[in-house]
């Protein structure tokens, strides 16, 4: 709400549905993103999944 008066914000948000979900319009893994961010940070740790749970968003038909 930081650049929003807070009539503008009011009027066009609702409790637990103000976030804005952005992207780049390019699919990528969990697994990619955080391998993404490990070497952007330097991270050299072992980065596991739990290959029974979904991984990201289900795609639309």
């Amino acid at each position: 709400m930081r650049d929003r008066d807070r009539e503008t914000y009011g009027a066009n948000t609702q409790p637990m549905l103000s976030h804005i979900n952005v992207g780049t319009g390019i699919d990528v893994s969990i697994m990619k993103l955080a391998q993404m961010v490990a070497r952007v940070t330097g991270f050299n740790g072992r980065i596991t999944n739990d290959p029974s749970k979904p991984d990201g968003t289900l795609q639309a038909p």
